[in-house]
């Protein structure tokens, strides 16, 4: 996520979305990759910030 930020202040947006769609697949319940976290609601909801983040690094995408 730091990497994403950084991507984002850079205004790499692509790169930024690449790596925020790599942090999603690793706390999104399904294997493969496995998981860094268990299942648990502090999981679903960490899960659902980074979903709407990527909505908005794609939506931000679009304006450009």
């Amino acid at each position: 996520m730091r990497n994403a930020a950084k991507a984002i202040r850079q205004g790499d947006l692509e790169n930024a979305l690449d790596l925020i769609s790599n942090v999603l697949r690793r706390i999104d319940g399904e294997s493969p990759p496995k998981d860094w976290m268990d299942e648990s609601s502090e999981r679903d909801d960490l899960a659902t910030g980074v979903l709407i983040l990527i909505s908005l690094t794609e939506l931000e995408l679009i304006g450009d």
